[in-house]
Parts: C-alpha cells; sequence; structure tokens
C-alpha cells in the first residue's frame, strides 16, 4: 500500500473516533443534566411529585357534633349545632343520662332530681360519618344554667395505615437508585467519549531484518562486537636438570 492511501486511512479513521467521542461526550452531558434537573425537581416538589404517582383516595369528611343546653330547674332545653361534611346529618341520638333517650334536632327534657348527668349526641351524616358530643348538664331546683358541649375526646380523625407509609418510602428509595444509575450511565458515556477524543501518544514502529543489519569497521575498531579467541591455558615444564646441582 502507497504512503498517500495509508494516510488517507489514517486520517477517515481519526476523523470517525473525533465524531464518535463528540457524539458520545454530548450525550452523556446531556444525560448528567437531565437527571440532574429532574432530581432537583424532585426535592423543590417531592410532595406534588408523589401524589401524582400514587393518588391518594378520596377522603369523606365527616360532621362535627356539639349541641348546646340550657336548664331552668330541672326543665333542660337541647339545641343541636352539629355541623356538616361532605354529606347531610341523616340520624341523631340524644342520651340524657338518666335513662332517657331521643331523636330529634332540639329536644326538651324534664329531669326529676337535682344531680349531675351525662348528656351525649351521636350524629351520622349519609356517608356514614359520625361524630359524638358530651357535657355535664346541671341541674337543681329554682337553677338556671346552661353550656356548650365538647367534642368526644375518643374520637380521633388519625388512621394509620401501614401501606401508606411504606409505599412513599419505597418510591423514594427507587427513584433514588434509578437516578443514580441513570447518572452513572451518563457519566460512563462521557468518560468513554473523552477517551476517544483525548491525545494519544505517537507509537513509532521499526521492524528490522537480520539481512538489513550491516556491520562496517572504523578503524582499527568494528561497528560489532567480534568474538574473541579463548586461548589455551599454559602448561607446566619442569626446571632444567642444572639448576638442582650444587
Amino acid at each position: 500500500m502507497d504512503p498517500l492511501s495509508c494516510g488517507w486511512i489514517i486520517m477517515r479513521r481519526e476523523i470517525a473516533d473525533m465524531v464518535i467521542g463528540l457524539v458520545l461526550v454530548v450525550v452523556g452531558i446531556i444525560v448528567m443534566l437531565f437527571v440532574f434537573s429532574l432530581a432537583m425537581n424532585l426535592a423543590f416538589s417531592a410532595g406534588d411529585y408523589f401524589r401524582e404517582q400514587f393518588p391518594q383516595e378520596e377522603v369523606l369528611e365527616g360532621p362535627r357534633a356539639e349541641f348546646q343546653w340550657s336548664a331552668n330547674g330541672w326543665d333542660v332545653d337541647f339545641m343541636d349545632l352539629s355541623t356538616e361534611g361532605d354529606g347531610d346529618i341523616d340520624s341523631r341520638s340524644w342520651n340524657f343520662g338518666d335513662g332517657d333517650a331521643d331523636t330529634g334536632s332540639n329536644p326538651f327534657h324534664p329531669y326529676s332530681d337535682n344531680g349531675t348527668y351525662q348528656v351525649s349526641l351521636i350524629v351520622e351524616d349519609e356517608n356514614g360519618k359520625r361524630s359524638t358530643a358530651r357535657s355535664e348538664v346541671y341541674v337543681e331546683m329554682g337553677g338556671q344554667l346552661s353550656d356548650v358541649s365538647q367534642l368526644d375526646s375518643d374520637e380521633s380523625d388519625f388512621n394509620l395505615n401501614f401501606g401508606d407509609v411504606v409505599t412513599p418510602v419505597a418510591a423514594a428509595i427507587l427513584v433514588g437508585i434509578l437516578f443514580i444509575v441513570m447518572f452513572a450511565v451518563g457519566a460512563a458515556i462521557t468518560k468513554a467519549g473523552w477517551n476517544i477524543l483525548k491525545p494519544k501518544p505517537e507509537k513509532l514502529k521499526i521492524k528490522l531484518k537480520p539481512k538489513e543489519i550491516e556491520i562496517k569497521q572504523v578503524g582499527t575498531y568494528a561497528a560489532a562486537p567480534q568474538q574473541q579467541v579463548q586461548e589455551p591455558p599454559p602448561q607446566y615444564s619442569p626446571p632444567p636438570p642444572e639448576e638442582y646441582e650444587e
């Protein structure tokens, strides 16, 4: 292959690597920015996000029981002050504390003796929601007293549902893991593109064949070391006989 064709192939390969590297870097950055924007939106509006993902069932508001009593001696007038919730009040149940009861809106009840009586009113609406109000009614001959009831302290609108607690927590963990994985994928794509784009050290390969090596002698020194000829070790020879005579 001639040098011109080889250079053209190398140039095309470098252009292709540059295009691929730029595309990977841009895609990786876009993925990371997208994940970051989602995380920020979720952080600032977590409640709205989870409500959209897990719509809550409509909770109907029940009635609130309340009444007022006014005693004139042993005779007591009761007035229902209960308020409705999401449904109309269908029934009322009065307990006057002396064994008698009533279902009217504003009943009148005569007592037969002085004393303190525990009076309660239970109201129920068309949705089946109930509420209870209680009050101590003081009656005495010749006395005039009045008061307003209190909502029953035993009632509570708090209803703990284990699923309502676990589901949002599990969703938050899964969403967090998904964000981390997506961000890691974007970072990996960006790194792969940068590895393609970053400059690489030039490599020069030289391949020499034995027949292409020449040895030239300059002066008394050879370009290549010559093999030394090993001389045989000296042999021992006895001295002449006359050296031993006195």
